[in-house]
Formats: structure tokens, sequence, C-alpha cells
């Protein structure tokens, strides 16, 4: 009779575990800088959830406690770098190259995530603004930094111009945005 030896089954067994995947489609503490994971379409019977906590519904949220309805969904490629930057504004439409200045404005900036896929991000990868002033003004925006949050953007991102489909949850300490978006590629910065 064969006897393994007693190092092979927990050896096997510690192998087996360190290629599983997690029930949350692998997601890691890492943040921005970690690596992709595209979430299925919905789970545990909800049409508006999926495993990555954004969902399917339409876009919402609050910026430094008021209420936020965008006008403009703008990802930007990061000057060489595969890293992307996802701005939602109220200042103009998509891609302009002025803005609309004011206490009303409102711009929302993640930075430093990937392409297509469902993208952890790290504490203060997120920015919140309200109000948007020249340098000669003498307001000063209301601020806030993004504790938690995750980006989901569903296709590759084409040619400037183009639109692609996402998802975000980004929370702070005085706000919270949810939902679907989709947003227009824009030309870097």
């Amino acid at each position: 009779m064969n006897h393994f030896p007693r190092f092979v089954l927990p050896l096997a067994l510690s192998l087996f575990a360190c290629g599983a995947e997690t029930l949350d489609g692998g997601s890691n503490a890492s943040g921005s800088s970690g690596t992709t994971t595209t979430p299925p379409s919905g789970s545990s019977g909800d049409p508006s959830a999926s495993q990555d906590g954004i969902g399917n519904a339409p876009f919402a949220g609050t910026v430094v406690g008021k209420e936020f309805a965008p006008t403009a969904f703008e990802l930007r490629p990061k000057p060489k770098s595969s890293r992307w930057t996802l701005e939602i504004h109220n200042a103009s439409e998509p891609c302009a190259k002025a803005r609309r200045l004011g206490a009303d404005i409102v711009i929302v900036s993640v930075e430093g995530f990937g392409g297509e896929g469902s993208w952890p991000l790290d504490k203060g990868d997120g920015h919140f603004q309200r109000g948007f002033y020249t340098t000669a003004d003498t307001a000063s925006p209301e601020l806030d930094t993004a504790e938690t949050g995750r980006v989901r953007i569903d296709s590759a991102p084409g040619a400037t111009g183009t639109t692609v489909t996402g998802g975000i949850h980004l929370k702070g300490k005085t706000s919270e945005l949810l939902g679907t978006f989709t947003a227009t590629i824009c030309e870097a910065l």
C-alpha cells in the first residue's frame, strides 16, 4: 500500500486556496493600483444590484450635503499612462474648453483607475468640490475627499468623442454618489 508523505495534503490544500477567487469577484484592498475584476450583470436576484456594489440604478447623489445633478461625465486618459480620470460636473457640456463659474458648480474627479473593468479606489482617489471660482475671487469652494469607492467601466474606452457606460459608488464624509452613467471620452489635459 502506497502512502503519501504527510506534507502533500496540506500543501495541495494551501495551493488550491491560493488560486481561489473571492465571492465579490476577487476585489482586493490594494485599491486603484490593484487588478481589475469584471462584475456580473446582477446578483442575489436583484436586477439593480451587482457584485461590485454599484448596481444598475440611475446616477444620483449629494456633494457636500446637497443634491447634485450633473450635465457631463468625462473620461480622460492620464498623459503617458494607462490610467484614466473620470470628471463629473455641472459646469458645461462634456469636453468643453470653458466652464461656468459660481457657487452652484459641482466638480467631482476620480483619478488613477484602469480602463475596462471594476476598480476599487484608494482613500483620496476621489475629490468632491462645490463652488468653482477664479483665483481673483475671495470665495472658496467646499471640499470633501472620498474615503471609499469603486468605478466600473463597462467596455474599453474608444477614441475621443465616443462614449462608454459605467457605474460609480463614491463616498466621502459629506458626499455620496451612486449609479450608472454614460461618459464622453475627452482629450487628455
